[in-house]
């Protein structure tokens, strides 16, 4: 019994310091995501400084505003289109940066009216092990503890990888969502007032079928009371 405690409580230490450690070095590891307006007739360009051939992933979508499209581009150091996508809503790009600055932008000069909202994000493809992100030296040979925290290490971060994924397909959903719901909301109001119109109109009309309209024969102002004339004969 003191066994199986023992070992349920090294787990969960091992567990929580895996987590802590990955908490604290995803951001030193190079993962970035943002969520950026990018305003009609506007080009926006991030820029990353890689010193090292580590393959990357560039993940992005288009959440909101007009067709959900923009224009992206990949932009090497040397000034050369690494990827180029007209009128993109969404796409998942891997490549292997050389040293130096790389530009990633989002253009929207298409759109006179429309302003778009972006999400991305740019880390490495693959899960490198808690020792090389906390800089330290590898191991050669790795002991029972160490295998179970990269093992958790990459776990956890599969974890976090969903979780992008899914708040991104969550904030279309509810844009979406709120989307229809406004339209629905104005299309009930326009009905509300075309019931209402029809409502007034037919009381209108019944009131003009059933009220009898009589000629005067009182004489108008100005006209003088025609008498009658009676003859004996």
């Amino acid at each position: 019994m003191e066994r199986a405690t023992r070992s349920l409580t090294r787990a969960i230490l091992t567990l929580g310091v895996a987590f802590h450690l990955h908490v604290h070095l995803v951001s030193a590891h190079g993962t970035r995501q943002l969520t950026y307006i990018v305003q009609h007739d506007e080009r926006a360009c991030f820029s990353n400084v890689w010193t090292n051939n580590e393959k990357i992933f560039f993940e992005y979508q288009v959440v909101r505003g007009g067709n959900k499209d923009l224009d992206v581009q990949i932009i090497t150091p040397n000034g050369m289109v690494l990827y180029n996508r007209k009128r993109a809503s969404g796409d998942e790009v891997t490549f292997t940066p050389q040293n130096g600055e790389f530009k990633f932008c989002f253009s929207n000069e298409f759109s006179r009216i429309s302003d778009k909202v972006v999400m991305f994000n740019i880390r490495p493809a693959y899960t490198d092990t808690l020792s090389r992100e906390a800089g330290d030296q590898e191991p050669t040979v790795k002991d029972a503890g160490q295998a179970a925290c990269d093992e958790i290490h990459e776990a956890v971060t599969a974890v976090l990888n969903f979780q992008r994924k899914y708040r991104v397909h969550e904030a279309i959903g509810r844009h979406l969502a709120e989307q229809l719901n406004r339209m629905v909301s104005w299309w009930s109001l326009g009905q509300s007032v075309v019931v209402l119109l029809c409502g007034v109109g037919q009381v209108v009309a019944l009131k003009t079928l059933f009220t009898d309209t009589r000629k005067s024969t009182k004489p108008s102002e100005g006209e003088p009371e025609e008498k009658q004339v009676i003859s004996y004969t």
